[in-house]
């Protein structure tokens, strides 16, 4: 009740501890996941940048649970009501300008804007289709801050079309740095277009388009896509002993497994 009213009245560190412990009791089975949610029901109040960080945390473990469900579109709606006003609220204290992000932010804003994204507030999908519109316009001047350009180029290039990813692709052609080309090759898995991010999985199995470690990186985020998930898992089934013959990075393959298991919830779909 206490948190509800005014949240700032328990100190931080208990308002961290109550949601960590509560989504702890909830995987490890002791309580139900509507009783865990009931501790972030005042979060629409909290400001504190430590306490969103425990909770985006674990509310990034629930989505890789819920996502390919019928209770997702439940689950997005019910983290918007929490976290766009804690938006809203970071984007008055950068004065609407990312470029006024400091560094001591830059985590908690880059999760928050990646939930944004999630979500598709019109707000933020507005800001990013005009930033990557100017870059398109002169790739010579890349305006958008380093820390944000995965998730600014994530939500351009799925409110876009193939134009947009096309662009992506000739920029991760042009390999300016092996940042860049990791946070374009995250971003280019966001497409909504199924024959998109088809095309993009095999074009992994050239390695002269992308080499065999940078495929797993293509591998874990398409599948990360709720529309990319069913796709990865069919192209890994179909091609595992090519990609099993071409690389070695077997580490790289077990993480994949791990993020697919994820959204296996029927016997049927581990076949």
């Amino acid at each position: 009740r206490q948190l509800n009213k005014d949240p700032s009245v328990i100190p931080v560190a208990n308002r961290v501890q109550i949601i960590n412990d509560a989504f702890e009791l909830e995987r490890d089975g002791y309580i139900d996941i509507k009783i865990a949610l009931s501790a972030t029901t005042y979060l629409a109040e909290e400001k504190h940048s430590k306490v969103w960080s425990t909770a985006l945390m674990h509310f990034m473990r629930l989505q890789a649970v819920v996502k390919t469900t019928y209770t997702y579109g439940l689950y997005k709606k019910y983290i918007a009501s929490k976290i766009v006003p804690f938006y809203h609220y970071q984007m008055k204290l950068i004065n609407e300008d990312f470029n006024n992000i400091q560094i001591g932010t830059i985590s908690i804003i880059s999760a928050v804007l990646e939930t944004m994204c999630l979500l598709d507030l019109k707000d933020f999908v507005d800001r990013a289709t005009s930033l990557y519109s100017q870059l398109m316009n002169n790739p010579a001047n890349n305006t958008i801050p380093n820390y944000i350009r995965k998730v600014i180029y994530c939500e351009a290039i799925k409110a876009g079309t193939d134009k947009e990813w096309n662009f992506a692709w000739a920029l991760y052609l042009n390999h300016t740095s092996e940042e860049e080309d990791d946070d374009l090759l995250i971003a280019m898995s966001c497409s909504r277009e199924p024959w998109i991010l088809n095309r993009y999985l095999y074009y992994t199995l050239d390695d002269l388009m992308i080499s065999p470690e940078l495929s797993f990186v293509v591998y874990r985020s398409v599948a990360r896509n709720v529309i990319g998930w069913p796709l990865v898992w069919n192209f890994i089934r179909s091609n595992l002993n090519v990609i099993e013959t071409n690389s070695t990075h077997y580490f790289g393959l077990t993480s994949l497994f791990y993020i697919l298991s994820d959204g296996l919830l029927t016997d049927f779909e581990f076949q």
